[in-house]
């Protein structure tokens, strides 16, 4: 990376800084007036300009030490959520210390807690307004790290279309393929051959800041002047593996020894920790909605449904779980009985639905039974969608890598579901879609995406209908 580029990103962590310390202290007079006006409350002026210098004095090591992710190029809503809490987490942490050490005394933990939860709803805006901003500067090309490709296009194609992305903030100065033009993606523009990809990035060393390299394009001697080359001339150079895009899977690199292979990274799930965190997550969620709201939804429901329909109140259903083993998927019963519920998936204005019932599937109200599944730990609250036997059969011969969302439990929301991809799928390819995004679910898991999730199923529940919900 160039040094005008280690510049830019320098002032923009500092411009960062100084944005979160007046946020800062904008927080501490926002939860000054907050105490004073709803909970009648004094705290002396003087006490609040002492706190104030200790927050701001406190934070500047913390800033320092925990980067924004905010700033990178390719960021998510979680992961921005999650360095926000630890950030004032840390912060606080400190404070509270340095109030002990110092020994300044008086101020009430209300007060304390007030200023927290506002500081990290307020941080959390800002970071996320921060990184659409740089988002959309990228977009009208501003900033951008600039980038040589090298390689056929079948190892490169991935690669370039990442680089293009428009949250990306990379611009592809060259290419070097053996591939022909007209066999190139679209918006892709071949320089030259791969002989003639040394000799650009010497002549333009100045005005490059990364080289991507197919592993399988350069000879042992042309890698090895092209990797002296760039590492003296401070360009980051990247072999790209030639059977990148053979997987959905994300790589992973382990040492042997004094060599290095790749391997498929394990999803985060199969780390115990994690398995623990998201399993008390689901006790605690599915156990109070069981014992609290669940009792009052059921008597109404099965009142409506019975005077509706002849038949039992919940539907239970064999649907692919965990590792590929069956189970009971609990719902509401939506439909008048019928021979075809398993094999059949339920369309627009289905007849075998009841009034209600489709009323329940439009507001998902018939879903609300999967929470037991959840508290006896068939399913998740949020997991890819459990589908019937006979899909899982059937999209398994279809869809290369199908079975992998199998790695984890099913759950009742998930991301495919709140990206919009759900309800009757006419077309292989919508189901290729939904795969797609279970996968990446499933390798990109963090407590925080679950949040994400949760709480957009949440209120898209409550104040937006999904047309595809029937």
């Amino acid at each position: 990376m160039s040094k005008k580029h280690f510049e830019d990103r320098a002032a923009l962590r500092i411009g960062v800084v100084v944005i979160d310390i007046i946020a800062l202290c904008a927080t501490i007079g926002l939860t000054y007036g907050v105490y004073h006006n709803f909970f009648d409350r004094n705290v002396s002026i003087s006490l609040v300009w002492t706190y104030t210098i200790a927050t701001v004095l406190c934070y500047l090591p913390i800033a320092l030490w925990i980067p924004p992710v905010a700033l990178r190029q390719m960021a998510s809503t979680d992961r921005i959520m999650r360095n926000v809490v630890i950030t004032t987490s840390c912060h606080f942490a400190l404070l509270l210390c340095a109030l002990y050490i110092f020994k300044i005394e008086g101020f009430p933990r209300l007060f304390f807690a007030i200023n927290y939860v506002l500081f990290t709803l307020i941080l959390t805006y800002e970071r996320i307004t921060i990184f659409k901003r740089l988002a959309r500067k990228r977009r009208k090309k501003e900033n951008q790290t600039r980038a040589v490709m090298i390689g056929c296009i079948e190892e490169m194609e991935s690669i370039y279309e990442d680089l293009v992305n428009p949250f990306n903030s990379t611009a592809i100065e060259a290419v070097f393929t053996p591939t022909a033009p007209s066999l190139l993606p679209e918006g892709m523009t071949k320089t030259g051959e791969i002989v003639e990809a040394l000799g650009y990035v010497k002549e333009h060393r100045d005005d490059l800041d990364v080289v991507y390299c197919s592993m399988a394009s350069l000879d042992k001697a042309e890698a090895a002047e092209m990797y002296s080359f760039c590492h003296n001339n401070l360009i980051n150079l990247y072999m790209v593996p030639a059977f990148v895009n053979l997987t959905l899977h994300q790589m992973a690199t382990t040492q042997i020894g004094s060599s290095i292979v790749l391997h498929r990274r394990g999803n985060p799930l199969h780390n115990i920790k994690n398995r623990i965190i998201k399993r008390s997550f689901d006790l605690l969620v599915s156990g109070t909605f069981l014992m609290t709201v669940f009792p009052i939804i059921y008597v109404i429901v099965a009142i409506i449904i019975k005077s509706q329909s002849p038949g039992p109140i919940f539907f239970l259903q064999k649907r692919t779980g965990l590792y590929g083993n069956d189970f009971d998927c609990i719902k509401f019963r939506s439909m008048h009985v019928n021979a075809d519920a398993d094999k059949v998936q339920a369309t627009e204005n289905d007849p075998r639905k009841f009034a209600f019932g489709n009323f329940m599937r439009k507001t998902n109200i018939d879903e609300l039974p999967q929470f037991i599944n959840v508290f006896f730990g068939q399913m998740s609250i949020v997991g890819p969608r459990p589908h019937m036997l006979a899909h899982t059969e059937q999209y398994r011969q279809l869809i290369d890598k199908y079975m992998v969302r199998h790695w984890i439990k099913p759950g009742i929301t998930g991301w495919a579901q709140v990206k919009g991809l759900r309800g009757e799928t006419r077309y292989l390819s919508e189901m290729e879609d939904r795969v797609k995004a279970d996968i990446w679910y499933v390798e990109n898991w963090t407590f925080w995406l679950d949040m994400r999730i949760f709480i957009s199923t949440f209120f898209k529940t409550l104040f937006k209908h999904d047309k595809h919900a029937y």
